[in-house]
């Protein structure tokens, strides 16, 4: 897999070997970038349930000022350290193991994009967005993208308003903003 735009276009991205993780595809996340074009420009963005780090580092490629990258397993931690290297965007990164949940609880940072790609099959995905509206790190204005299963239903809460919602084969991207 390779970066597809900004200044690390071309640069490869390694992923894992197994089927834990789901690698964001490049059309999916050329349709991501897209979208959200007018909000990048440095942004502080959050990668959760970051897998190989495919998408923060292509959100610090096209311009994001920071990009949080956030995941449980210390064998995506590795490979996202390693990429974060190799595609020369290290400054701008920072990278923590946890479990995304925990992380918002005792977050310290603002974030004016958030991109979550949760485990298709993970409990509790369908009030994702009311939990990170409750934890109150998304700013106002600010965006919130979620990669989930096509069959999935996403709970929306009155603060964050669903402004756009796409369909690629079994997956789907639903994009919120946050409104209040």
């Amino acid at each position: 897999m390779r970066i597809i735009g900004g200044k690390a276009k071309g640069r490869l991205v390694i992923t894992l070997k197994n089927n834990d993780i789901r690698p964001t595809g490049a059309k999916v996340r050329e349709a991501i970038f897209n979208i959200i074009a007018a909000y990048i420009e440095d942004s502080v963005f959050l990668d959760g349930f970051a897998g190989s780090g495919a998408v923060g580092i292509e959100a610090i490629s096209r311009g994001a000022g920071k990009c949080v990258f956030i995941d449980n397993n210390q064998a995506s931690i590795n490979i996202i350290k390693k990429n974060i290297e190799n595609t020369g965007v290290r400054e701008n990164s920072i990278v923590i193991k946890d479990n995304f949940f925990n992380f918002i609880k005792q977050n310290k940072y603002n974030f004016d994009i958030i991109f979550l790609d949760p485990p298709y099959a993970m409990d509790g995905v369908c009030d994702i967005v009311l939990k990170v509206q409750q934890a109150g790190i998304l700013k106002e204005g600010g965006l919130l993208i979620i990669e989930h299963d096509s069959g999935s239903i996403i709970n929306s809460c009155e603060s964050m308003e669903l402004t756009k919602q796409k369909k690629y084969s079994d997956t789907t991207l639903s994009i919120y903003e946050r409104i209040s």
